[in-house]
């Protein structure tokens, strides 16, 4: 299924190219050297256009699919407000790297807090969640 916003996109884009293959076609028929210049030039920079958002639209759909991934990998803890990778639930992931782009997957090291609590930090970024029962 395309989405709509694609669609119209796409449908856009075709109308623009097919414009300029017109004026294209007009000014072939013309005795005028820098007409047939300038359309062609308009011709030329609507393909370019037409290509950009092919490769554009193709980014997105990999990024939507890449998103679509982590969220699957990813389940928040409702309780401690971190995320927690979905396989094992003691190993937390550092939010902020998580977020970062690129994305990356980073445990939280746990350690001994002064109140003897467990201190949950990040070796990657600095991120310490405080102490945690």
């Amino acid at each position: 299924m395309i989405p709509s916003g694609t669609l119209a996109t796409a449908t856009l884009v075709g109308a623009l190219v097919a414009a300029a293959r017109n004026a294209f076609e007009f000014a072939r028929q013309s005795t005028d050297d820098n007409l047939k210049h300038a359309v062609g030039d308009l011709y030329n920079a609507s393909l370019d256009v037409k290509g950009r958002v092919l490769e554009l639209e193709e980014e997105n759909r990999n990024l939507r699919t890449r998103l679509a991934q982590q969220d699957q990998s990813v389940a928040p803890d409702k309780t401690k407000e971190r995320p927690l990778f979905s396989s094992r639930t003691d190993l937390h992931l550092c939010p902020n790297c998580l977020k970062s782009t690129p994305s990356t997957s980073v445990f939280l090291i746990p350690s001994r807090g002064p109140n003897g609590g467990v201190l949950l930090s990040c070796s990657v970024c600095g991120y310490s969640l405080g102490e945690a029962s």
